[in-house]
């Protein structure tokens, strides 16, 4: 859809939120027709625009002060400059444009005529050779500081660039400026806005007249000779601008009302972009979107649109959609999750568990399955151990880990622990040797074992005494025997059988002695083996342990991952119900306010609908009346229609209303319906009802291209003709400029003249107020 090549500048706050929306409707239809600029003196404002939109910041500084001053006549003495804004004083405003201060004007001057050029240059190979025209187009605001005080001066300086650097080209200058409400009495109540803004909008739209006027002189006192470079083109460089003419095709005023949300600044921003769009994206090849010579190109636009909430639907069916998936993971994935994992989290606490407390019966159980697992398969006593070495007991549990699982492994572990701790094998075996223990020590008449090492010691320390205590006896009685004359009898009755020597007498005992150091080693042997059998049986207890805590630390965490999905999922499912409960009440309830106007859906016709329908079957408005998703009949359509035409013809109503006693102009209204090939008889046969404006464009007759937007239908309204002085609120702020209303309201002007902001243009009583 190429459309009229259209530069759209916007100034002041206002002015660069209206192109800002502008350019979203560019970019979400894919236009190519249009070109932005925001420019302001605030960076904040030029910080928020939109990416696609180029920015020009108006920086200067408070440095403009004494005889500095004096070069700026417009400046009052005792204004103060900020760095960032206007402070909402259109004289400061001017100012940020028109100064010398590094980015100076020429600066600015060369960078706006460079990028209005090289727009059209790179789309004048597009341009319709049926229309071959070309729009710039300003917008501000009327009642601020930056945008209201810039705006005369860069009319001129559009005018002098459409003039000079697209002297070939058809050019439409169009401007849009946004006032508040004009019909206020600030005695009964306070003004809805800041109060400055009425200083201001009649500042302003004084300016506007003066520029409708013609032949007005705009200088540039930021400039002199020794700011501009001699060079051929120096026309192009101008210290100050003669206008000769009006500048403007069209002026439209378009009015705020910050107590009524259907004019509200944001509803008016919207209502303009459309407007802009519309008049600029679908043309008409006998028409131009200005008014006809000689009607004064001062008036008012107005948008409306009658829409069925096709995107609103979609989302609506998107997040019935999302809801269902929710819930599909929320049933069949993460619920069965969570109980798998609760169940495999308390199966593994109650092993652990439940194997340290397993009853005596259970554990010989699991001790034979050992035990027939062993080579040696001896019974349930101290042969487990003494028959088997600890390696081989290993290795059976590591078989049964390997066929059964960790779980049995553990257990059949803490059953051979137990059956070595105090089980029926460590029972057996120690008691065996608490007999060699007993048998021996208190087998000799002498002491075998250091004092204090009696019967309530350690096992193990009892018999590594005894064996050092035989030991070392058995080598004194070694030493003895050696000694001992073989033919020796004893003097005295002697303790031992009377035929025995001594010498066999301790060979005697030197037996007995070396026997018995056997049996304390061979003990402490077994005590040994029992000992790293029930370490080696601890260590495989507590890798089981680690491995099965390890398993449930990784089951717990699993566990709680599931139950965050899970509330995140429920809390998106409540979620998704509220935003699908708002959209069925947004999607069913009719709009009474524009500037859109939307058909409402049936209830019941919402609940059988899937994305997929929507993509496929809804394909125009038409489409939702067709298959009966509207809650209105053809009739009810009709009636939509109506408010939507009426609507869009009723801004001129309140804002470019004149005063016929102080202007008789003539005046030509238009309205122009815009709407998809797929709606073309629907808008036909609505038009054919209609009567009213001068003139009627339809996309239907052929007059105008098709738009690229299927649910809706648009109304464009434009009005043209009087004068600013004209304008039935202007005049309400001439009388409040005559009773001294205005000044009540100037607050930092101090005198609302300086309002005026362009004293060059007024008589000797203005330019005293500066």
């Amino acid at each position: 859809m190429p459309g009229v090549p259209t530069f759209v500048v916007g100034a002041g706050a206002a002015g660069v939120d209206v192109v800002c929306r502008l350019a979203a409707r560019g970019e979400r239809r894919g236009a190519t027709h249009l070109g932005y600029l925001a420019v302001d003196s605030d960076p904040e404002t030029l910080d928020r625009a939109a990416d696609a939109v180029p920015t020009l910041h108006l920086a200067s500084d408070s440095g403009v002060v004494g005889d500095g001053r004096d070069a700026y006549p417009y400046l009052a003495t005792d204004v103060t400059i900020p760095d960032a804004g206007a402070n909402r004083l259109r004289h400061v405003g001017r100012y940020k444009l028109d100064n010398a201060v590094s980015p100076d004007f020429l600066t600015h001057y060369n960078d706006i005529r460079d990028r209005v050029t090289a727009f059209y240059d790179d789309r004048q190979a597009s341009l319709d050779a049926r229309l071959g025209r070309y729009n710039l187009v300003v917008v501000s605001s009327l009642a601020g500081g930056t945008g209201s005080g810039v705006f005369p001066l860069l009319t001129a300086l559009l005018t002098h660039v459409a003039t000079h650097s697209l002297a070939d080209a058809d050019v439409r200058l169009l401007g849009v400026g946004i006032v508040p409400p004009l019909h206020i009495d600030p005695t009964y109540s306070a003004p809805p806005v800041e109060p400055v803004a009425y200083p201001n909008t009649y500042g302003a739209l004084r300016n506007l007249a003066t520029l409708l006027d013609g032949s007005v002189r705009i200088p540039t006192y930021a400039m002199s000779d020794s700011l501009v470079e001699t060079t051929d083109d120096d026309s192009e460089r101008p210290i100050s601008f003669e206008l000769d003419d009006a500048p403007f095709d069209s002026y439209w005023l378009v009015g705020t009302d910050h107590a009524d949300d259907s004019h509200s600044p944001e509803t008016v921003a919207e209502m303009v972009a459309d407007a802009l769009y519309a008049t600029t994206a679908y043309v008409s090849p006998t028409h131009r979107a200005s008014r006809p010579a000689p009607i004064s190109p001062l008036g008012t636009i107005g948008y409306a649109a009658v829409a069925v909430p096709h995107r609103s639907l979609r989302r609506f069916c998107e997040r019935k959609r999302d809801r269902a998936r929710a819930k599909s993971r929320l049933e069949e994935m993460v619920a069965p999750k969570i109980e798998e994992r609760r169940n495999t989290r308390d199966d593994l606490s109650s092993i652990l568990n439940d194997v340290a407390d397993e009853s005596a019966s259970a554990r010989i159980e699991r001790l034979e399955r050992v035990r027939d697992r062993l080579d040696g398969r001896t019974d349930l006593d101290a042969g487990f151990v003494t028959e088997n070495e600890p390696r081989e007991i290993g290795e059976v549990l590591e078989t049964i880990a390997t066929d059964e699982d960790l779980e049995s492994c553990l257990a059949a572990a803490r059953a051979v622990e137990w059956a070595l701790a105090d089980g029926p094998v460590g029972t057996d075996l120690r008691q065996d040797l608490e007999r060699t223990w007993t048998e021996i020590h208190d087998s000799y008449e002498f002491p075998v074992v250091a004092d204090g090492v009696g019967d309530a010691a350690p096992l193990a320390r009892r018999l590594d005494a005894l064996h050092r205590g035989l030991t070392d006896r058995l080598d004194y009685f070694q030493g003895d025997y050696t000694e001992t004359d073989p033919s020796v009898r004893d003097i005295f009755p002697p303790t031992h059988d009377l035929f025995t020597s001594e010498r066999e007498r301790l060979a005697q005992l030197i037996d007995r002695l070396d026997a018995d150091v056997d049996r304390v080693s061979t003990a402490i042997d077994r005590l040994d083996t029992l000992r790293a059998a029930e370490s080696l049986v601890d260590e495989y207890v507590q890798a089981a342990r680690e491995e099965i805590h390890s398993r449930l630390d990784d089951v717990k965490a699993e566990l709680a991952l599931f139950r965050r999905e899970r509330d995140d999922l429920t809390d998106r499912i409540r979620e998704l119900d509220r935003e699908v409960a708002d959209l069925r009440d947004s999607l069913t309830q009719p709009s009474d306010d524009g500037p859109v106007f939307w058909l409402p859906l049936d209830w019941e016709a919402l609940d059988g609908l899937t994305l997929d329908d929507v993509d496929r079957h809804l394909t125009s408005l038409d489409d939702y009346a067709d298959r009966d998703l509207l809650a209105v009949d053809d009739r009810g359509i009709e009636r939509i229609l109506q408010r939507g035409y009426d609507y869009s013809r009723a801004w001129p109503d309140g804002i470019a209303r004149h005063d016929v006693s102080v202007s008789s102009a003539a005046s030509h209204d238009d309205v122009v319906v815009l709407s998809h090939r797929a709606n073309t008889a629907r808008t036909a046969a609505f038009v054919e009802s209609l009567t009213g404006p001068d003139t009627l464009y339809t996309a239907g007759d052929g007059s105008y291209t098709h738009t690229d937007d299927p649910y809706r239908i648009e109304f464009v309204s434009r009005s043209h003709g009087g004068t600013s002085d004209s304008l039935a609120g202007f005049q309400r702020l001439a009388e409040m400029a005559q009773d001294g209303t205005l000044d009540a309201m100037a607050g930092p002007y101090r005198d609302f003249r300086r309002a005026l902001a362009y004293p060059e243009w007024y008589d000797e009583s203005v330019r005293e107020s500066f």
